[in-house]
C-alpha cells in the first residue's frame, strides 16, 4: 500500500472520529488531540492489518446475506479498538426521547456513523 493511501486513510479516520465524538454521545475519546492521535493510529493500523483477515472469516456469512453483514467488520475493529486504546470508549446514552440506548446498540451506531464519515470522505475526494 502506497504512502499516499495510508496517509488518506489516517486523515479520514481522524476526522470520522472526531465527527464521531460529535454526533453520538456515547462514543467517547478523552479530551485531548494526543488521545485522537493515538485512537487514529491505532484505528488506521488495524483498518490497514486486522480488517482484512476480519473479512476473510466473515467471507461466508457475507457471501450468505449477499453482503448485509459487512458493517460487523467495522464493529469487531471498533470493538478491538475500545479495547486496546483505553482512552476510547462506549457506553450507554439516552436520546432526547428518553429512550435508552444500551452499549451494543450504541457501538453499531457509533462503528455506521464511522463508516458513513468515511466512506462521504472518500466519495468527496474522489469525485
Amino acid at each position: 500500500m502506497s504512502t499516499k493511501k495510508v496517509l488518506r486513510s489516517f486523515i479520514f479516520s481522524a476526522i470520522s472520529l472526531y465527527l464521531t465524538t460529535k454526533l453520538i454521545p456515547g462514543f467517547i475519546i478523552q479530551p485531548g488531540i494526543a488521545n485522537l492521535l493515538v485512537a487514529t493510529i491505532a484505528l488506521t493500523l488495524l483498518n490497514l492489518v486486522l480488517r482484512p483477515i476480519i473479512k476473510l472469516f466473515l467471507l461466508p456469512i457475507n457471501l450468505i446475506t449477499l453482503g448485509g453483514f459487512r458493517w460487523l467488520t467495522t464493529i469487531i475493529i471498533l470493538y478491538i479498538l475500545t479495547w486496546i486504546v483505553p482512552e476510547v470508549d462506549i457506553v450507554p446514552f439516552t436520546l432526547p426521547t428518553g429512550l435508552v440506548v444500551g452499549k451494543f446498540v450504541a457501538t453499531i451506531i457509533s462503528a455506521l456513523s464511522i463508516t458513513f464519515i468515511h466512506r462521504l470522505q472518500a466519495w468527496l475526494c474522489y469525485n
